[in-house]
């Protein structure tokens, strides 16, 4: 039986991961994945990473020798966490 915490979070089964291996294909199982992405810098601070079909620009604040036409770096990984 799950328990409530002072916060109201609940823990116990309720709270277990909700990724369990029998959810994941047979093929998958024990396998690791690698991602990578191609990066070329452009002009000042501004770069293009290239992923599958996908690209992403950043770029930096003028204070730090960029142009801020994108989000910086560290703002992909904030919204990754987010993710």
């Amino acid at each position: 039986m799950a328990q409530e915490h002072e916060s109201g979070q609940t823990f116990g089964p309720a709270a277990e991961d909700v990724t369990k291996l029998s959810d994941l294909p047979p093929k998958s199982r024990g396998k690791i994945y690698t991602m990578s992405a191609d990066v070329v810098s452009l002009e000042k601070q501004r770069k293009l990473a290239r992923f599958r079909d996908f690209e992403i620009l950043c770029d930096e604040p003028h204070w730090l020798g960029g142009e801020d036409h994108h989000p910086q770096p560290l703002t992909y990984l904030a919204a990754a966490v987010g993710f």
